[in-house]
């Protein structure tokens, strides 16, 4: 595809998603500190019951499909997810901690997740992955994606990047660790 119309449509694409700020909205609003209040009650019971439909309300509208991921004795958990777009995300030099390369619009994966484990109820939410403004166009310029496919495309990455992540700084001692910046890894 053309430069020029692969950015276009890349454009288009982060345009179309919700913008970060209805995450940051809803951070700021009262319904955080009430669905963690509704886990906390719902964690007591032996069975999930009601847990989505009481915490809904107030996960919307930035989180819409709460799932239960756990409920048993030892751990109880409820996950949801959001892709929404970031103005700016920062890319930083892998060699250099804290140092900002450059910045560009970028679609973010962000992960809320409400967990129980020995009656200690919390709440998190994360960025679990990004693909900037950048690598969209260039998925179109190469063909790998389409207008048509992009969605799904960037979902399936977002999703790999996450599972990548999280493996990443798991405790798993993995070949991987090791890895040093400019050297070809063909084996992997």
């Amino acid at each position: 595809m053309d430069e020029s119309l692969a950015r276009g449509y890349a454009t288009k694409f982060i345009a179309d998603q919700r913008d970060l700020s209805c995450i940051t909205d809803w951070l700021e609003s009262r319904h955080p500190p009430l669905a963690a209040e509704k886990f906390a009650k719902s964690a007591l019971a032996k069975k999930p019951g009601r847990v989505l439909s009481r915490l809904a309300k107030h996960l919307r509208p930035p989180f819409m499909a709460p799932k239960v991921g756990c409920w048993d004795r030892q751990l109880k958990t409820v996950f949801t997810g959001q892709m929404v777009a970031a103005p700016e995300t920062d890319v930083f030099d892998m060699s250099v901690e804290d140092q900002a390369i450059f910045s560009e619009r970028s679609v973010v994966l962000l992960d809320l997740l409400f967990i129980e484990q020995s009656q200690d109820c919390s709440s998190v939410i994360n960025m679990a992955a990004n693909v900037s403004h950048h690598t969209i166009k260039r998925m179109l310029e190469r063909g790998t994606s389409t207008p048509y496919s992009l969605k799904k495309d960037i979902l399936e990455i977002l999703m790999n990047a996450r599972a990548l992540r999280q493996f990443l700084t798991s405790s798993i001692d993995h070949e991987l660790t090791g890895l040093k910046e400019g050297i070809t890894y063909g084996h992997l």
